[in-house]
């Protein structure tokens, strides 16, 4: 049995003044990427959706390809938390892989897709930042799970790191339901976005969507100069006999493309700007 999706219904946490209410949302295979400022809620719905922490209200569930669900307490051994806040052991790291990997795994290959070669004979709190950060990745990405759960991957990485680390994302999410909390973007288009605002969702949607709308295009048409995202310019090329010159193409930030169009939609039904 595989686990094809995640479900939470009606969950509900408090944290002093603090409240995450999230009626309904659902992790699919694939990239689920969970973004929002600091304090939004994005850490604590991990741990609600992993079994780390438990809901004041509501349901988590996960259900297989048979058709069957079990809640976070019925996925042990088929989950990986990775978090910010963990530590490991003071032991070192070539002892931390032989407990914490999963036997079946070659610990060689490993060891040498995350550059730990140098660092096995150190103990874990002796190493930098981001050696620490590719330990904990390293174990968590080698774990036989089906659901993993990854905070802030790219933090405290090495730069010529990020684009195996990337593809390493990338590689699990065609087999299993990664969900990752980013301030940043992953340099991929992730299967959905999820963003959240003072513990509520503002978008829940198609990643695709999302980088389309964060696309900053200066077009110039018939002499006409238009700025525009992606998709405006694709509707505005369908059927178009204009001469189109593209003379700058820029990116924005993920949050403020979907807070923008969040105002838009909100516009549309004559309600008031989120």
């Amino acid at each position: 049995m595989g686990v094809v999706r995640a479900e939470l219904r009606g969950i509900v946490k408090r944290y002093g003044r603090f409240t995450l209410n999230i009626p309904k949302l659902e992790f699919v295979r694939g990239t689920n990427l969970i973004i929002g400022p600091n304090g939004s809620g994005k850490t604590t719905l991990a741990k609600i959706a992993s079994g780390i922490a438990y809901p004041d209200r509501g349901v988590v569930r996960y259900f297989m390809d048979d058709g069957s669900s079990v809640g976070p307490e019925g996925m042990l051994g088929r989950i990986s938390v990775i978090l910010e806040e963990v530590e490991l052991p003071p032991i070192t790291v070539a002892d931390l892989l032989e407990a914490y990997m999963d036997r079946s795994v070659d610990r060689r290959s490993v060891v040498e897709a995350f550059g730990l070669e140098e660092v096995l004979n150190k103990r874990y709190r002796d190493l930098s930042s981001g050696f620490k950060k590719r330990v904990q990745l390293a174990i968590g990405f080698s774990a036989r799970s089906e659901v993993v759960f990854v905070d802030e991957p790219f933090t405290n990485i090495d730069p010529s790191f990020v684009p195996s680390l990337r593809k390493m994302l990338m590689d699990m999410s065609r087999e299993k339901i990664v969900v990752v909390i980013s301030h940043q973007d992953l340099g991929y288009v992730p299967t959905k976005i999820v963003l959240l605002e003072n513990g509520r969702i503002v978008y829940d949607g198609p990643g695709e969507k999302v980088y389309m709308l964060r696309t900053r295009i200066r077009a110039r048409v018939d002499g006409e100069v238009l700025r525009v995202n992606l998709q405006e310019l694709n509707k505005l090329l369908e059927g178009c006999e204009r001469r189109t010159v593209i003379e700058e193409v820029d990116t924005v930030n993920l949050v403020e493309a979907i807070m923008e169009e969040a105002r838009k939609e909100d516009a549309k039904r004559g309600g008031a700007p989120t």
